[in-house]
């Protein structure tokens, strides 16, 4: 009994993807062709009746009931019926007529909102060609004739609903389907086939009513008119508590993910280095999603993964998201679980698509060397691929403690190098070309508690980075000091050993330092250690290390083997000799330093071996150059 329309989404016609409108046109077009057709070869001998059952058609139409199924919002009504009464009585030509009219009245009356005109022309030019389809399944089963429709047996009337049924359902599916990105047969299979049962009843119906028209006279059509009106008043009611129940079902799923967001968002709070990072990366990763085409559904479930793809730096040590410098080794390790653990949060959760592979990978590499489980090219799953791009592109458009934010033209510059690299080179392609859009549309929302959040979490954890910072550097020379020293040892035979690579350490004290103290004064051995310390920390390159490791003797730390170890012993010799410290006497003193070498891994492969190494060598020296002037020793 039921006949649907369908308003797909999108409000204008530029709204639709491109195939969608093509086939809009061309159903448009083929059934404007059918109905000129129909028109010219029907009979209309019989005006009255064509009258009435046009009013009929028109009032049962308007009493439709909606059917919000999916992401498209249908009509159903009980005008089927009526039109079928037409065939059976008038013929497929006034049959046309009475479908168009119809059609048109279920499209523009008893509506929530105006349909467009495009929806209006395609939903009747559907029933227009269904309506065509059952009259020749109808007419070529039976030999049909409209004099004489008690021949039309059960059986053809049957047949002629099923292709009724499968035009007007198909047609309808595929404008679904192309204009929501979804699977054909996935939208006619959930949202139409049930429906088939109303179009077998309502064709029923329609031949029994004409059977009595023809055995009692037109008056016993009322009998069939008020089974007709409680079929639509059951409609009504049954569908009505239909629509509570997914409105509470959507009201929850909305209430689950603004929980979800606040959570999102409260966590980026406290990096203090990307407030409103989540929610562009979410904008721009559907953004992506929408210009390739991907269905709804996998859309959703990027944005939701965009906003859940830092969840995981929960298991992140405060003080690490905090930090304003370069991560040592050790907290880049701790940082790179975080999408792992993203993902295992998220996995419980049951989302009707998928979120938490797209969390998992999102740190993968196009060229396989990314993490966790270094996946290549497209077997890195799309949505992961997609937050890559949008989640580089926002923090390099974002300003960080160690580099200004970089501008539009640079950030693509970057985009573009990497792509083949660690980057989908299709996909970046097309972020390419919308991003200008997408970013000009960005707009900050209120966050004025997750501001207050991310405010205190930069106060406190600046106080505990300059606390840190304390703790690891000498107070006298601003030196790194004997802690960070030793830890900054052992990282870099670390990854010495792992390079294949030697690694200097040389130990440096000042000759006769008690001498100084005891005849000038603690103040001047104070002056004598910062003179040092600067003398030293103009030797070195830029990535040498340089501390005070305790009393007179400072530590450098150097990338290099036994030929820059000799060099580099010599050349701080002499640049000692150079110090003259005024200490209020009649002429200013000199200074002279001795230095021991060691190199890893021949000297030891543990911080406490190399060190010991390098302090025999120190004390050799001291000895050798006793009374000597510009002389230094050095033995490996």
């Amino acid at each position: 009994m039921g006949e649907k329309t369908t308003r797909a989404s999108g409000h204008a016609v530029r709204d639709l993807p491109v195939a969608a409108r093509v086939f809009v046109a061309a159903v448009v077009a083929a059934g404007g062709a059918v109905m000129g057709a129909a028109l010219w070869r029907g009979a209309y001998d019989r005006p009255a009746l064509l009258s009435l059952l046009v009013l009929l058609s028109v009032a049962v139409h308007t009493m439709k009931v909606e059917l919000p199924l999916g992401r498209s919002s249908s009509t159903l009504s009980l005008g089927y019926a009526v039109n079928f009464v037409s065939l059976l009585l008038l013929g497929s030509g006034a049959a046309v007529v009475v479908t168009v009219l119809g059609g048109w009245a279920q499209c523009s009356f008893n509506v929530k909102t105006r349909n467009p005109w495009y929806r209006t022309l395609f939903s009747v030019s559907c029933l227009v060609l269904s309506m065509t389809a059952g009259a020749f399944v109808l007419t070529g089963t039976l030999a049909f004739s409209s004099a004489a429709p008690a021949a039309s047996g059960i059986k053809a009337v049957v047949i002629s609903a099923l292709a009724y049924f499968l035009c007007n359902s198909v047609l309808v599916a595929t404008a679904v389907s192309l204009a929501t990105r979804q699977s054909i047969l996935r939208v006619w299979d959930q949202e139409y086939l049930w429906a088939a049962p109303n179009y077998f009843v309502g064709a029923l119906l329609a031949l029994l009513a004409v059977r009595a028209v023809h055995l009692w006279g037109y008056g016993s059509a009322a009998l069939f008119i008020i089974p007709l009106f409680l079929c639509y008043r059951l409609y009504r009611v049954y569908l009505g508590r239909m629509d509570d129940e997914r409105r509470h079902v959507r009201e929850i799923s909305q209430m689950h993910l603004a929980t979800v967001e606040a959570l999102a968002l409260a966590i980026e709070a406290k990096d203090v280095t990307s407030r409103q990072h989540v929610r562009r990366v979410q904008r721009y990763a559907t953004a992506i999603g929408r210009a390739i085409d991907l269905p709804d559904e996998v859309v959703e479930g990027i944005g939701t993964a965009a906003l859940l793809h830092d969840i995981g730096k929960l298991g992140v040590p405060d003080h690490i998201l905090a930090k304003s410098g370069p991560l040592t080794p050790e907290e880049f390790a701790r940082v790179r679980r975080y999408p792992e653990l993203g993902a295992e949060i998220v996995a419980a959760v049951p989302f009707r698509y998928p979120v938490a592979p797209f969390i998992r990978h999102h740190h993968e590499r196009w060229d396989g060397t990314g993490y966790p489980d270094g996946l290549a090219g497209d077997s890195i799953p799309i949505g992961a691929r997609i937050i890559a791009i949008a989640e580089r592109y926002d923090a390099l458009r974002t300003r960080r403690p160690y580099r200004p934010a970089l501008s539009r033209e640079e950030a693509l510059a970057h985009l573009n190098h990497e792509a083949g690299k660690s980057l989908d080179p299709r996909l970046v392609a097309r972020f390419i070309g919308l991003v200008a859009s997408v970013e000009d549309t960005i707009e900050a929302a209120a966050q004025g508690v997750f501001d207050d959040i991310s405010q205190a979490h930069g106060e406190l954890f600046g106080l505990l980075e300059q606390a840190q910072a304390d703790s690891l550097t000498d107070q006298l020379t601003e030196l790194p000091n004997r802690r960070f020293i030793e830890a900054h040892i052992s990282r870099e035979l670390a990854r010495a050993q792992r390079a294949g690579v030697s690694l200097v350490v040389l130990l440096v004290d000042v000759n006769d330092f008690k001498q100084i103290n005891d005849r000038f004064g603690h103040s001047a051995g104070d002056e004598a250690l910062k003179a040092v310390a600067q003398c030293l920390r103009r030797s070195l390159r830029p990535y040498d290390v340089c501390g005070r490791y305790g009393g007179d003797e400072f530590v450098l730390v150097l990338g290099g083997g036994a030929d820059l170890a000799a060099k580099k012993t010599s050349e701080l010799v002499r640049a000692a000799e150079t110090i003259a410290l005024d200490v209020g006497a009649r002429e200013p003193i000199g200074i002279r330093i001795s230095v021991g070498a060691a190199v890893a891994p021949q000297d030891g492969a543990t911080p406490d071996e190399v060190l010991r190494a390098a302090d025999r060598r120190m004390y050799a020296h001291k000895i050798d150059t006793r009374g000597k002037v510009g002389t230094a020793a050095f033995e490996i």
